[in-house]
């Protein structure tokens, strides 16, 4: 994509308590989340999706969006 996406996980520091099935990490006192990928404005090397980082929970940015799904039957 052409922007940072948004996780619906709380940001932790590692993967220590993270699910084994791929669940989100959330918190009643969540105050940052966890955003992946890279934004336009990134350099190449910088737009991957094993790129992670954080902001704060109501934050809005130009360079944060959602990925939008579709499940067909």
């Amino acid at each position: 994509g052409n922007v940072w996406e948004w996780m619906a996980d709380c940001y932790t520091d590692s993967y220590v308590n993270a699910s084994a099935d791929g669940r989100p990490v959330v918190k009643d006192d969540c105050t940052e989340r966890v955003y992946r990928g890279g934004g336009w404005s990134v350099e190449k090397r910088g737009r991957r999706a094993a790129n992670r980082g954080k902001y704060a929970a109501n934050a809005g940015y130009a360079q944060l969006g959602i990925r939008v799904v579709r499940e067909l039957p």
